[in-house]
Parts: structure tokens; sequence; C-alpha cells
């Protein structure tokens, strides 16, 4: 067991995104559809790989203005990418009722339960076992795949806080799976390695 002080400078969550494949009812406008009595959604031109870093850095920048729970997305088929922002007007302690405020304030939580559950008939363990989702950890490849087809969709997440990490845990709850990619990452090797002289 190692012990990491989560006030310690550097220490930070990378984002974790998901690619949904192989679905074989997926349909872009009927997920848009549903997602419109949850989500107020915002599309940015995109169209290769090979834009700017400006360019993905204003797609970011409105992902963080378009409020406190949001996230990205990116449909196979189309030249745009979305920031779906959840309604201000929604009563999520009504829609998440086994959720605590805090677990309710994860912009993970929100994708899973809702975006993946409500809209596209996603149950946990399909989630927990990640029959149409993939994890990645970076932005070009969340991208890449969905723009030569080989995804349906991308879903771009903004990483957890460390505050958020703690008032979950200290409360006994747990994250959703892919949640807390923590950096940077423990050396290993050196105890059950033998070292050259």
């Amino acid at each position: 067991m190692t012990y990491v002080n989560m006030e310690g400078d550097g220490i930070v969550i990378l984002p974790t995104h998901r690619l949904l494949a192989g679905m074989k009812q997926w349909n872009r406008e009927a997920f848009l559809g549903k997602a419109a009595k949850y989500f107020a959604a915002t599309r940015h031109p995109f169209t290769d790989t090979g834009q700017t870093q400006g360019a993905m850095d204003l797609m970011r920048a409105g992902m963080k203005a378009a409020g406190p729970i949001r996230f990205g997305a990116l449909f196979q088929g189309d030249s745009a990418f979305y920031c779906l922002a959840a309604r201000k007007n929604i009563a999520w302690e009504q829609l998440l009722p086994d959720l605590s405020p805090a677990e309710r304030s994860l912009d993970v939580t929100i994708l899973h339960r809702i975006a993946l559950g409500l809209c596209l008939d996603m149950d946990e363990e399909s989630v927990r076992r990640e029959q149409h989702l993939s994890y990645v950890r970076h932005f070009e490849e969340g991208v890449e795949p969905v723009l030569r087809g080989a995804a349906q969709a991308c879903f771009f997440l903004n990483p957890v806080a460390i505050q958020q990490v703690r008032e979950i845990a200290f409360a006994g709850r747990l994250l959703p799976q892919k949640s807390t990619d923590f950096y940077p990452k423990l050396l290993s090797g050196l105890v059950l390695y033998a070292l050259a002289h």
C-alpha cells in the first residue's frame, strides 16, 4: 500500500474518454433527440485530425464554459464536435435519488447514467462489461477512430477534481469506473525485480 498526499504539488487527474462502437441500433439523430430533454447542445465545426491545436483548445474551452456538468461528443458521419451541458431545470436529485449530491456533480456519472443509460438504453452491467465501450486517454485517440468509421461516437470528459474524489471517497461511496487516472504514476519494479550491478 502506498499513501500519497492529495494536496501535494503536481498531483492531477487526467480525463478518460469513452469510445462507442458496435451498437446495432445506433442512430445519431435519435440519440440527440433523446438527449435534448436533459442537455443543451452546441455545435463546433470539426472535420479532421489535422486541425490546429488552437481548434482543440477552442472546443475544450467550449466544454468548460458550457456549465457545471458537461461533456463533448463526436459522432461518425458528422462534421461537428458537440458540447452537451446539463439543463438547469432538471431535478437531478429526483432523477438520480440513489446518488449523493457529490456523485451527481460528476460529469462521468451524468454521462453513464443519463446519456448512456436513458438515451442509449445501456444498463450498468453492459457498461461494467465494456460491451460497447472502450477507453482512451488522449483527445486524438478518441477523434481518429470516429473519423475513419471504426467507432460510432466518442464522448469526451473533463477530469474529475481531487476535491470531488475526496468528498465521495470519504463518504464511503464509489466513483464510476475509469474515473481517476492519477498522474504522475508511481515508479514500479524496484522491489520486485532484481537490480543489475
